[in-house]
């Protein structure tokens, strides 16, 4: 149980004793709203420090942001409350399609700046000329809040990301060393297979946000930051050869077993090596034996001219091209872990990694956003309602928390329950509990009950969605401040209130953005398509670089929903259609690099292939059925190879018959 994890205790001490830390600061301060102190270090609190740091980082950009966007606003639009108020709402809309469309790390701070403005403004429609001091008391609150949290998270039993950052990639390694040896010798087949391979794909995208964090808590990894980056490169690039590897591996096992036969010795050594003793494969000694795979391929591959004469061969050649790159990819893996565990400096070209943008669901959540901020300030001016700027910020608050989830509106409603709950604990504590506290250290024993399991319980991946809204919900109710008064009035009117926000938020999402996972499998496969038509057509701007970023962002966000939308078999036959559009776009993109060291007649050949396979993709396949396309693929194989063409001429033979084999499992358009 949760509540018995000495790890979660830790961090729910830490993260509760921050809170009161920073209400402590914020009662000696005699700042306006101390409990802005302390629920804004739950917030942020986070198991790793290297997390707290960057989400503390990102919360005060926002804040800082939020409460100058407020300031301006509410200045510009002094005069006019309903002008304010529809800005705010186009303001939140705004940062709220940024969130979606950006998905990095970074993104919480365009979240906060959004419903930060609401938060600082909506008070003060009706009193323009309290706004400074409301967005500096704010800005205030906020900042004390996580300089606390960051300070206990630094110094009390610190949990760095590094670490964790580090026995990911050893573990990812080793699964795909695992997986590698395997499709080589066999052992990788059936629903075993796909299971490794889909685990390797998602935790290759998890290492992406763990670089980010722990750039902020280890040192060694802010030094040897381009190396990991340069790792997840080549990372990405080893699971898509062992993918394509695996596919010729099938097909030569089917087609000529007595060919694959001859070549077992060869694969069976390669996967030994594979498993090899770590970084000591990597050794004088490991150099030497990877040096020896490397000349036996080279001596096994068919020359040339056979390649041109025989459609086995080139399978073979191919194959073996596959084979080689492996070794080298599994090489310079194993040798840039080894730099990276010792905090060698690095250097790498290599950008950060290109994600997926699907700006048609931003859109529609930044939309939602606006019509849920509307919906509430419409209510409150029509009824002139002394509570209404609360239900305008918790609409805004509600619009964008869960934006980037495939359906919103489900997590919404989920923390209006919750927040129902918070709200009936607070009220047991303003009822029968407060009244009575005489002091801080009475208040702090008071709120132990409660808040500790409950911290506990966000350490919790499973219990976090719970224990957060329940426990910002409660503290942001009870309103802690110096002297204790209540006004049961107000107080019911607060929370009708916030009901009333989060209801709006759940009506708007439901109206614009309650679309769902297959909704998002749909699109994620129709971006898929429409890049490979942009790199048959020779867009310029979608280099390799770009391509597969955006390929193994689309793979992972593609594993988990499949699982949600799909019955097995087709969400089988999604996710080969998926790979095996990576190993298309690899080979366009090959074909694109060697187009330019062909003959003239050769050249044109070439583009009339591109041409129909751009024309494929783009029409989601249904002006040329997949048959048909791999047709002209073999026309121009034979074609080709009758042509004097050079070595770029074998390459292009070998990446033709490269996307041929990919389209076998390319069958169901987008």
């Amino acid at each position: 149980m949760f509540l018995f994890d000495t790890r979660n205790l830790l961090f729910a001490a830490k993260a509760f004793g921050a809170s009161m830390l920073a209400l402590y600061i914020a009662f000696a301060m005699d700042l306006p709203r101390p409990s802005w102190s302390m629920l804004t270090v739950f917030i942020v609190a986070q198991p790793y420090t290297g997390m707290v740091m960057s989400k503390a980082a990102y919360r005060v950009l926002g804040t800082v942001i939020g409460s100058v966007v407020a300031v301006i606003a509410t200045t510009t639009f002094s005069g006019s409350p309903e002008l304010l108020s529809l800005f705010m709402a186009l303001w939140v809309g705004f940062c709220v399609y940024v969130t979606v469309l950006d998905r990095t790390p970074r993104s919480y701070a365009f979240m906060l700046a959004g419903y930060t403005a609401g938060i600082i403004a909506f008070p003060v429609v009706d009193t323009p000329y309290l706004i400074f001091d409301t967005a500096i008391a704010r800005c205030q609150e906020i900042i004390l809040g996580i300089l606390c949290m960051v300070v206990v998270s630094q110094v009390v039993f610190p949990q760095r990301v590094g670490t964790q950052l580090m026995g990911r990639l050893t573990a990812w390694l080793d699964d795909a060393g695992r997986w590698s040896a395997d499709v080589l010798t066999e052992a990788s087949t059936g629903a075993a297979a796909e299971a490794d391979r889909h685990r390797l794909i998602v935790n290759a995208a998890a290492l992406d946000a763990l670089r980010v964090h722990a750039s902020y808590d280890t040192p060694e990894m802010r030094t040897a930051e381009a190396g990991v980056r340069r790792l997840q490169r080549r990372l990405q690039m080893l699971l898509s050869n062992v993918v394509s590897t695996q596919d010729r591996l099938v097909a030569l096992r089917r087609d000529r077993p007595d060919l694959a036969d001859g070549l077992r010795p060869l694969l069976g050594d390669v996967s030994a090596w594979i498993q090899g003793p770590g970084e000591a494969s990597n050794a004088t000694g490991g150099d030497a034996v990877r040096d020896g795979l490397l000349a036996r391929i080279d001596a096994a591959a068919p020359s040339d001219t056979d390649i041109r004469r025989d459609a086995d061969a080139l399978l073979v050649r191919s194959l073996l091209a596959r084979v080689r790159d492996l070794i080298t990819y599994w090489d310079e893996s194993g040798k840039l872990r080894a730099a990276i565990q010792t905090g060698a400096r690095v250097t790498s070209r290599e950008g950060v990694p290109s994600l997926h943008r699907d700006h048609l669901a931003a859109a529609l959540s930044g939309v939602a956003a606006v019509v849920s901020v509307a919906l509430c300030v419409g209510f409150w001016i029509a009824t002139g309602w002394s509570h209404g700027y609360l239900a305008a910020m918790m609409s805004a608050v509600g619009a964008s928390l869960f934006a980037t989830l495939d359906n919103p509106a489900q997590a919404t409603a989920k923390f209006l329950n919750l927040a129902v709950v918070a709200m009936v604990i607070a009220s047991g504590y303003l009822l029968f509990v407060l009244p009575a506290v005489t002091s801080f250290p009475i208040l702090v024993l008071v709120l132990v009950p409660v808040f500790i399991p409950l911290a506990a319980a966000m350490a919790s991946p499973l219990h976090f969605p719970v224990a957060l809204p329940v426990l910002i919900t409660t503290a942001a109710t009870l309103a802690l401040q110096n002297s204790f008064t209540i006004d049961y009035a107000d107080f019911v009117n607060g929370g009708i209130a916030q009901v009333v926000g989060l209801g709006s938020a759940v009506v708007a999402l439901k109206l614009v953005r309650s679309l769902g996972a297959d909704w998002t499998v749909h699109r994620l496969m129709a971006a898929i398509r429409h890049d490979l038509a942009r790199l048959a057509a020779g867009d310029a701007r979608l280099d390799r670089h770009r391509f597969e970023g955006r390929m193994y962002d689309r793979l992972s966000g593609l594993v988990p929903r499949l699982a949600l939308v799909s019955a097995e078999p087709e969400g089988r036959d999604l996710m080969r259609d998926a790979l095996a559009g990576l190993r298309v776009g690899l080979n366009l993109l090959a074909l694109r690099r060697d187009r330019s060291a062909l003959p003239k007649g050769a050249a044109e050949e070439l583009s009339r292939v591109l041409a129909a396979v751009g024309g494929h993709f783009a029409s989601s396949g249904g002006e040329r059925s997949v048959e048909e396309l791999r047709g002209v693929l073999d026309a121009a194989v034979a074609r080709l190879s009758a042509m004097e063409t050079g070595d770029a001429g074998t390459e292009v033979l070998l990446s033709l018959f490269g996307i041929r084999q990919a389209l076998v499992h390319f069958q169901r358009p987008a």
